[in-house]
């Protein structure tokens, strides 16, 4: 008998059937991957282990012991920390709270005394060769990077006997990753048994012992990591490695100056921006976007000044921006596709006849039409976003009226057939004339698809 064993897992959200009879199992103290094309299971299996998930049908056991599904609190009680795909940190929480939520440690008559709740942080922080991280930050003022050092953090801290990480990888720079190795280390010598979830081939057989193969969601195979290399696991998922397209552009002559990055854009070029700092990385997006007061440098885009400009002024320059957290930033995950795709494109006009209400024409929605956004409307109108697969989210398609285009690492959380998808969108974006800037931690994707590349170390 495995430490951990789900047998016969059954688990569908409307008519999309995510687990069907699935079976994992791992061991005490183990590194285990999770591999699997988009929409195989990968992640429904983690929530189901987590507790924010029951599923339909099926069996949990963690140490002979049977698991109660679909309880957060049973979970954690049973020492299980997971790292979620996309990041439920609170901006208005600090370090300390988020990783000690739950365990604060309380007076005798149960209130929460602050000043321990720093202190333990910084002693588990201090453990886990984090001390970049400080428990009295709050976390809406950290870069992406550091949230997701946050919540690794927490997960190693909750993990006691199994520790989850969704694609805990994205969204870390160089060092950040480094130290997710080092935590993985960490937890295997304390007999900790660590999920990986991953679509990275290289990544997974990098650091696991094994790896489970998910295809359409069930348990296909599982491999020996040492036995196999990247293009096998590939071969085992069923999804030939991303197609980075020929990119033949004719770039414009108008020039889009962003002085403190040092570069020029034109109209059908693709740029990078090979940025190690997460800091600076999400000051500078921000600020181009005009959604961070806080400048770097002298930053002007597109000859306009951005120093005062909101979001609004930048839309209205026709730029658009995907951010890295595309669920979170860029889509409404409760309302319906057709919603969150005329949402991209709406624009506030008089009230007008041919609506189907009065406040159609207010809300844009009245007889406008656009053929990509009715074609992916009609194949999908009655699901959610937050019920979709594939890492990409409707909003991110539509860049209808801008002629330049902010991608913040644009293959985040997307396999292999979902990234040549997206390259193959963004060479489309640039063969249309749009000025394609790109950030991104993946040097492949730098070297292949950007034209220049500006590699910026501080500011």
């Amino acid at each position: 008998m495995s430490f951990l064993e789900m047998s016969g897992i059954v688990k569908s959200f409307g008519r999309i059937k995510a687990l069907d009879g699935a079976d994992f199992e791992a061991e005490r103290g183990e590194i285990h991957g999770i591999a699997g094309a988009n929409g195989s299971g990968k992640s429904t299996v983690a929530h189901i282990l987590a507790g924010i998930t029951a599923p339909d049908a099926g069996s949990v056991r963690l140490g002979g012991t049977a698991l109660k599904t679909g309880d957060v609190v049973a979970s954690q009680a049973g020492g299980i920390g997971i790292v979620y795909q996309e990041s439920q940190a609170i901006a208005g929480m600090t370090v300390a709270q988020t990783i000690m939520l739950g365990r604060e440690p309380r007076s005798m008559f149960g209130v929460i005394n602050e000043h321990r709740v720093n202190e333990a942080a910084a002693v588990f922080l201090s453990k886990i060769d984090m001390t970049n991280l400080i428990p009295e930050a709050q976390v809406g003022s950290l870069p992406e990077n550091d949230v997701k050092l946050v919540e690794i953090a927490r997960a190693a801290l909750l993990g006691e006997r199994v520790a989850i990480f969704d694609e805990a990888e994205e969204g870390l720079n160089r060092p950040g990753r480094e130290k997710l190795r080092g935590i993985l280390r960490m937890l295997k010598d304390k007999g900790v048994t660590s999920i990986l979830v991953s679509h990275g081939a290289e990544f997974l057989l990098s650091l696991c012992d094994r790896v489970t193969v998910l295809r359409n969601g069930r348990k296909f195979s599982t491999v020996e990591a040492s036995a196999v290399e990247s293009g096998e696991l590939m071969m085992l998922i069923g999804e030939p490695a991303a197609k980075i397209p020929q990119i033949e552009t004719s770039p414009g002559v108008s020039a889009r100056e962003v002085p403190s990055l040092g570069l020029s854009l034109r109209g059908g070029e693709i740029a990078g921006a090979d940025i190690s700092d997460g800091q600076v990385k999400t000051d500078a997006i921000r600020a181009l976007f005009g959604a961070e007061p806080r400048m770097i440098g002298d930053v002007s885009i597109f000859g306009f000044s951005m120093r005062m400009s909101p979001p609004g002024g930048a839309v209205r320059h026709r730029v658009g921006l995907s951010p890295e957290e595309r669920k979170l930033r860029c889509s409404a995950l409760y309302i319906t596709v057709r919603k969150n795709t005329a949402y991209a494109r709406v624009e506030h006009t008089p009230i007008r006849a041919g609506g189907d209400s009065p406040f159609a024409g207010m809300l844009g929605f009245g007889k406008r039409s656009d053929p990509m956004a009715e074609t992916l409307a009609a194949a999908s109108e009655i699901f959610e976003p937050s019920e979709t697969y594939g890492g990409r989210s409707p909003a991110d398609l539509i860049f209808k009226g801008v002629d330049t285009v902010i991608f913040d690492e644009p293959s985040r959380g997307a396999d292999e057939s979902a990234k040549s998808g997206i390259y193959a969108l963004i060479a489309e974006l640039a063969k249309r004339g749009m000025a394609i800037l790109i950030f991104t931690t993946r040097k492949k994707e730098l070297e292949d698809l950007c034209g220049r590349v500006a590699e910026i170390r501080g500011a």
